[in-house]
């Protein structure tokens, strides 16, 4: 049909005149018509009523490439629609799909109409979709071990939650602040006077474990097995393995072969109640697949190596390979993130939200000092660290054991030490001066790890940057959040935080955990988690005013005082020696005397391992 348009120029001639097919007004009319009837369909057809198991059409697609209008659709968790159409609902910068979908036939007794609704896909860095409809204001908060969707009211008022006809559930009142979990479903979200259909869907995703198909891979005394460094000659580096975070539109077409992962080895992580769910585990040589549950496609694989590993109430990491669906592989050190809430609901908010922080936080660092993020994925809580040959300085690599001579005693040299404050300082200084201006949280010795410059080791040792690193950044926070309570007591500065004015608080304590650090170092403690754990205490408990915390926290940085007291230069030490005690020093004096990370790096640079720009 063509467009008509009124008339012709003044002196055309009447065979040079475009005609009028259709009467005056007729144009007109039908469009009027038209949008009677979508906006009756938009108002009145939900979500359930639509064809949408078939290739959609969008208003870009259709207006670009009209020839191309048939899309296949992403694996969406959740669809949306309001009676007013898609303008109405605020997703507030989350990504999203602008859907025209007809009514399934039979639904309707008028010809036509097109709904608008909002497609969400959850993609690897998706912990939640943010919902804005109104006086509707909440977080649609995915769990990783589920279909669910926890619902968190963010709003002033009250959010009803009611499930439409067809769905075996009940409806769920969330007050103010508090959370609700939804099932897979079509859901109507009331607040006030305003309303909008919510409809919650499975994932679209299985893990997969590969069993053994070879014998385990067991642990060395070498930094790495044979294993590993065989796996490492053969994995290069990948080019951003994990870090997509677009949505792509997929042509309507062929579907590409499924990877075969139909083994008998190969068994879909599942919990007690059948459900796929996130918290696997590996063993030695086991590999879990991230496979489209559509296509069966490998998005991509983590194939743990040895038995080391390293676990925490917070964590569990472990070294793997992490390969691509089209890549070379990568050696990383995985971390799987874990709640230590008992409540299901606040486990998945609160973990959701602290996974969340820790990737923001890493996405934005690049310095040589410390450890590359390669790759996330919010669907099994996980990251992925570029590995490095080095050993923590808690490590029994660093620290005597208990039956040495020195028990718990730092193993290295003045030269070790020189060098791990340079490091660490140019890292810490580094997070000053980014636009965030990061705090670390927890600077010491399990968050460092160090690597001794030698020419002999094996091909890892060879191929790693020499140097200390900073490591575990599950407590770092810009400097306006406020301070986490869950840090290791005898590197805060919990005993001078009631002097320490907001504004100063973010230069303090990482310096003071790193001089703590240095005592060790220097040799004028042992570890303090183990020579002090008497002294041991809940930061929390300490922040909620306990005598018994109180009294332990004043003992212990009374100790460090008069450790600092005692960095005075004998006779018998070294120009280096002596410089090194007069920095510590004063990097522990009271608030507003100490050095800042900024100074620091300054007067410790000629000791650092490379030359930082």
């Amino acid at each position: 049909m063509s467009f008509w348009h009124n008339g012709s120029e003044a002196g055309e001639s009447d065979d040079t005149q475009q005609t009028n097919p259709f009467p005056p007004g007729y144009v007109e009319a039908r469009v009027q018509l038209d949008n009677i009837v979508n906006k009756y369909v938009q108002e009145h057809v939900r979500i359930d009523q639509l064809e949408l198991d078939q290739p959609f059409q969008t208003p870009l697609i259709t207006r670009l490439l009209p020839e191309r209008n048939a899309i296949r659709p992403p694996p969406f968790r959740l669809r949306l629609r309001h009676k007013d159409g898609n303008k109405a609902i605020n997703l507030q910068g989350a990504g999203a799909w602008f859907i025209l979908a007809s009514p399934k036939k039979g639904v309707v007794g008028l010809p036509g109409g097109k709904v608008e609704i909002l497609g969400v896909d959850q993609q690897r860095q998706n912990w939640m979709c943010p919902l804005l409809v109104g006086a509707i204001s909440c977080e649609l908060i995915y769990d990783p071990d589920s279909d669910d969707v926890i619902v968190g009211n963010t709003g002033s008022l009250p959010l009803s939650v009611q499930p439409l006809p067809g769905t075996d559930t009940g409806p769920l009142m969330i007050d103010v602040g508090e959370l609700g979990s939804i099932t897979p479903a079509l859901w109507e979200f009331v607040s006030g006077q305003d309303t909008v259909e919510v409809e919650v869907l499975p994932r679209q995703y299985l893990l997969h474990v590969e069993q053994n198909r070879a014998p385990a891979i067991t642990a060395s005394k070498r930094s790495l097995s044979q294993e590993d460094a065989s796996q490492k000659k053969k994995a290069r580096g990948i080019d951003g393995p994990l870090a997509s975070t677009a949505a792509t539109q997929t042509e309507a077409g062929p579907e590409p072969e499924p990877e075969n992962l139909g083994q008998p080895q190969s068994v879909v992580v599942r919990d007690d109640n059948g459900s796929v769910t996130a918290a696997f585990q590996l063993q030695p040589g086991q590999r879990l697949c991230m496979v489209d549950k559509r296509t069966g496609n490998t998005e991509y694989s983590v194939r743990r190596l040895s038995q080391w590993g390293h676990s925490t109430p917070s964590s569990d990491m472990f070294r793997a390979i992490l390969k691509g669906s089209s890549q070379k592989g990568e050696v990383v050190v995985v971390k799987i993130v874990k709640s230590t809430l008992s409540d299901r609901q606040a486990a998945v908010e609160n973990g959701g939200r602290e996974w969340w922080k820790e990737c923001y936080i890493n996405q934005r660092l690049n310095h040589p000092h410390i450890a590359r993020m390669v790759g996330f994925d919010y669907r099994i809580r996980c990251f992925y660290f570029e590995h490095k040959d080095a050993k923590d300085l808690s490590s029994t690599r660093w620290c005597f054991g208990e039956d040495d001579q020195k028990p718990h005693f730092f193993k290295g040299t003045i030269n070790d030490a020189c060098c791990i404050l340079a490091d660490i300082a140019s890292a810490l200084a580094y997070l000053r001066r980014q636009e965030l201006d990061i705090v670390h949280g927890e600077v010491k010795p399990g968050n460092i790890i160090y690597h001794r410059n030698r020419r002999q080791g094996n091909h890892f040792s060879r191929a790693t940057r020499p140097g200390a690193f900073l490591v575990n950044f599950d407590l770092a926070r810009p400097k306006h959040i406020p301070k986490h309570k869950r840090s290791s007591p005898w590197y805060t500065t919990l005993a001078l935080d009631r002097f320490i004015p907001d504004s100063m608080h973010h230069t303090e304590v990482d310096i003071y955990g790193l001089g703590v650090v240095m005592l060790y170092l220097l040799g004028r403690t042992g570890l303090p988690e183990r020579v002090a754990s008497e002294m041991g205490w809940d930061p929390a408990e300490y922040e909620a005013g306990d005598p018994v915390a109180i009294e332990k926290t004043r003992i212990w940085f009374k100790r460090v005082e008069t450790m600092r007291q005692g960095l005075q230069a004998t006779p018998d030490c070294t120009k280096t020696e002596a410089e090194l005690m007069t920095i510590v020093r004063n990097m522990l004096l009271p608030v507003g005397k100490a050095i800042t990370a900024v100074q620091l790096e300054e007067v410790t640079r000629k000791w650092a391992s490379t030359k930082v720009v």
